[in-house]
């Protein structure tokens, strides 16, 4: 898609744009909700994962001074690709520029592409989050057929004084994490303690795992001793995979999953783990700790987080455009 409008024009970013990409980013966020979102070296690292392609996935929205406007992300990856998702960020001085129009166009059209690989019979839809703060943006995707379909919210937690000691299950224990060694394991544990969550849709491990490694093991904050792997047997029982996350001028402490599996649930293993998280952060000097989780959360992780003193500190709505109806591959209820 091509923009015409002489105010700005559509284009991949350069590698060497990521600094000022996610500067760009940041003001956004700062301008939305008084806080960074992202660092230049996490914003590198995504735009290197496998998968996407920033000729074809990203684009941003440029002034002709050179000044950045807008920024998208149309994320089509997945097999099956049947749940496209979008990334938008439009500075909030240039809302009424057709700026968010031209980028959000662009990326609906991108993930419709999906339509000609997905199998006829499943359910196609685009998925997305904005900040609840961003009004002007959620006008314009209503105007373009999304729909609000629930919510996500940021939580955190002062770290005042040490946490409480965990209370570990019997026959579980904790074991340092080999990413050489681990990774496959810890990765099999994610999918399936997260297939209980809305919106997962498994993939096949030759694509899923790479991805995953590259996301989250191949970034620069990846810290092994904060990946705390919860071991019953030979068997991964659940994790809580956290590190420490520049944020504002500083840092905090951030539980990037935390899942159990099936069997060892309601054991209180989860809040065991999300405690031992927060001493880990507490005994390096970090004195907040957050992470995001889905409001409507199936699992009941909503109740834990606020149990264990955590507060919503930011709410994002989640919305959906169908392209086409079918059969869903996206978890939307517990079974079983």
């Amino acid at each position: 898609m091509t923009n015409h409008n002489p105010a700005f024009s559509l284009r991949a970013p350069q590698m060497d744009e990521v600094h000022a990409v996610a500067d760009f980013h940041n003001e956004c966020s700062c301008l939305l909700d008084a806080k960074d979102e992202v660092t230049t070296a996490e914003m590198a690292n995504f735009w290197q994962t496998p998968d996407i392609s920033r000729e074809d996935d990203l684009r941003i929205a440029i002034a002709p001074d050179g000044q950045i406007l807008g920024y998208a992300e149309a994320l089509v990856y997945g097999e099956p690709a049947a749940h496209p998702y979008i990334f938008l960020r439009v500075h909030p001085q240039h809302m009424d520029g057709g700026v968010t129009e031209a980028l959000l166009d662009w990326a609906i059209a991108r993930c419709q592409s999906v339509l000609d690989i997905v199998p006829a019979e499943l359910r196609v839809s685009i998925g997305m989050h904005q900040p609840s703060t961003d009004t002007a943006t959620a006008d314009v995707l209503r105007s373009r057929g999304f729909g609000v379909i629930r919510h996500s919210f940021l939580m955190g937690i002062d770290l005042e004084a040490e946490p409480p000691a965990p209370e570990w299950p019997g026959g579980v224990e904790l074991r340092p994490f080999d990413p050489k060694q681990y990774a496959p394991d810890v990765y099999r544990a994610v999918v399936d303690a997260f297939r209980d969550h809305f919106g997962f849709h498994e993939e096949p491990f030759e694509s899923g795992f790479p991805r995953w490694q590259h996301m989250m093991i191949e970034e620069e904050a990846f810290d092994r001793d904060l990946w705390f792997i919860a071991w019953d047997g030979e068997e991964v029982a659940g994790v809580a995979l956290c590190k420490e996350m520049a944020r504002d001028g500083g840092k905090i402490g951030w539980v990037e999953d935390l899942g159990v599996r099936r069997p060892w649930r309601k054991r209180g293993l989860g809040k065991a783990l999300l405690l031992h998280s927060f001493a880990a952060f507490y005994g390096r000097g970090l004195r907040h700790a957050g992470l995001y989780v889905d409001a409507s959360n199936l699992t009941g992780a909503l109740r834990l987080y606020e149990a264990a003193g955590m507060r919503m500190l930011r709410q994002l709505d989640r919305y959906e455009r169908e392209l086409r109806p079918g059969k869903e591959v996206m978890t939307t209820e517990l079974t079983g």
